[in-house]
């Protein structure tokens, strides 16, 4: 299950390269299964989104691409149907250079459901901006504020998406393993304000395991093999 990321028709992955793990993606030793198409760009809604997408507190798929109308990027929205996911992407936001230009990292969702990202040129000084794309009461909306602007002597070229320092607010990736072998791989990047105020963290996962193994069931951090309390995994399963 590929929930947390859109394709790009003419993109290829390398799913080596853990920036292109999805939410759910099941592995079993060193195989993959082949991920689930969910919406296709054409190059005027966006093109080649080179970062995965994250999800806001409604279940909404959002990203950034190259291309678009301008050809400088987009921010864009997969809505969450009754049966799934819409069939297109809509553009929330098109980049023109002034406000931006190519946004190759992902989106971080703050606490108050804005949006934050970067891109890597364009802005008032052209070497790369932080923006914000503010939420409203029904959706978001369609201009990206600069919030930082380099200018090279204070740095330029952003490429990763962001974190608040010191708070629980950034996606985690998870190894779920089963009898001591892992069986998934996961991005928890489902924004949920109500692990936040339980002090979990603030994002949450769905994973779907191919086939069960014998022994318990264990959710550890990839990077430094952390172990989930029974408690936390149970609140962000």
């Amino acid at each position: 299950m590929t929930k947390n990321t859109t394709y790009d028709g003419a993109t290829s992955f390398d799913w080596s390269d853990p920036a292109n793990w999805s939410n759910g993606l099941p592995v079993n030793g060193d195989s993959v299964t082949t991920p689930t198409l969910l919406a296709s760009f054409d190059g005027g809604d966006g093109a080649n989104p080179d970062s995965s997408a994250t999800t806001d507190a409604a279940g909404d798929l959002l990203g950034t691409t190259s291309g678009g109308t301008n050809g400088d990027g987009t921010v864009f929205i997969v809505g969450r149907a009754a049966s799934g996911y819409a069939a297109r992407p809509l553009t929330v936001v098109t980049f023109d250079g002034g406000n931006g230009q190519n946004p190759v990292a992902g989106l971080f969702v703050g606490s108050a459901g804005n949006l934050y990202g970067t891109t890597i040129q364009g802005g008032p000084n052209s070497d790369g901006e932080v923006f914000q794309v503010t939420k409203l009461a029904s959706g978001y909306s369609s201009t990206a504020t600069p919030i930082v602007a380099f200018n090279g002597l204070d740095g330029a070229g952003p490429q990763s998406v962001l974190a608040i320092v010191g708070a629980p607010e950034m996606p985690v990736c998870l190894d779920v393993l089963q009898g001591g072998r892992r069986v998934a791989r996961v991005l928890a990047n489902h924004y949920r304000a109500d692990l936040r105020a339980a002090g979990f963290g603030s994002h949450a996962f769905e994973v779907r395991i191919a086939a069960r193994l014998p022994g318990p069931v264990e959710i550890r951090g990839a990077a430094d093999g952390a172990a989930l309390s029974l408690t936390e995994a149970a609140l962000a399963a």
